[in-house]
């Protein structure tokens, strides 16, 4: 019976590896194993270009914004230097409009004063 085992390992095994032999149904199940990690790491090799690409376009973006944030910047501080322009003349025009008003009204009390003042009397009808 020895025999009979010694021979049916013999003609069931396929290949040996590393001193172990292995038989045919473990030899698939290595080869789908094998076939699995394969894919497995086509898929990981994939998904870290797919991660380098996501960085290489974050960085990008994260320039874009700050480039347009800068722009942002420069278009609100361009609108704020314009009304502060803006204002300036519109504030020393007042202040020159007012001025004159002042004077005038001056001019007008100086010349009331001047004038005499009259006693009215209430006419009854």
């Amino acid at each position: 019976m020895p025999e009979l085992e010694s021979g049916h390992s013999q003609s069931s095994s396929s290949l040996q590896v590393g001193g172990i032999r292995l038989y045919p149904r473990t030899e698939r199940a290595m080869h789908d194993v094998s076939g699995i990690f394969c894919n497995i790491d086509m898929r990981i090799r994939y998904v870290h270009q797919v991660q380098a690409q996501v960085k290489r376009t974050k960085a990008r973006f994260d320039q874009l914004k700050v480039d347009t944030m800068q722009k942002v910047d420069l278009l609100a501080a361009s609108h704020c230097n314009m009304l502060s322009h803006v204002l300036a003349k519109y504030q020393s025009a007042f202040l020159l409009t007012f001025e004159r008003i002042a004077r005038r009204l001056t001019a007008v009390a100086q010349s009331i004063r001047s004038c005499q003042y009259y006693a009215f009397s209430a006419v009854k009808v």
